[in-house]
């Protein structure tokens, strides 16, 4: 298992402390293996930090060979680590993540299941207050399922729908 002081160390890892703390996808695995006839839910422990170009862990597989479900969990798994506070992180806003999410659906984790997360995301965002780049505060008051990051926004003069006005973007979301 993985030390408590370990998994608390509010700072940098060395290198040998990081190659302990990437071992507990194997723990995870052993202990779902060695107390249930699951084997679909010891391998999503063994390979939620895989990645699709193998640069994850703890086998550097490719995308054909990580398992759906982990796949779907990798997805969950970052979300979630980069919108909560660890010791060694702030969590970080949500549009933020979300964009990089979809860069990361380019290779590191699965396009498809990460996809279809921000997009059952995205309408989340509707009614809400933002500021636009170009100053502006306006309300969220429609998605837009083809370019999920420039909805139509409603402002105090006018409607800006960002898939045509290219120049402006979402600056911040008041949640």
């Amino acid at each position: 298992m993985i030390p408590g002081s370990l998994l608390n160390k509010p700072g940098k890892l060395t290198a040998e402390e990081y190659k302990e703390m990437k071992r507990h996808t194997v723990y995870g695995y052993d202990i779902i293996r060695d107390s249930t006839s699951d084997e679909v839910s010891a391998l999503v422990a063994l390979q939620h930090h895989e990645r699709g170009d193998s640069s994850g862990y703890p086998n550097a597989r490719g995308e054909n060979d990580i398992h759906p479900f982990s796949q779907i969990t990798a997805v969950a798994d970052v979300f979630s680590a980069m919108t909560t506070n660890r010791v060694y992180q702030s969590k970080q806003e949500l549009l933020a993540v979300l964009r990089e999410l979809y860069g990361l659906s380019f290779g590191k984790l699965s396009a498809k299941p990460t996809q279809i997360f921000i997009r059952h995301m995205i309408p989340n965002f509707i009614g809400k207050r933002v500021l636009l780049t170009s100053g502006e505060n306006g309300i969220i008051v429609m998605t837009n399922p083809a370019d999920f990051f420039r909805p139509l926004v409603q402002t105090d003069e006018r409607f800006a729908n960002l898939s045509t006005e290219r120049e402006i973007s979402i600056e911040q979301i008041y949640m």
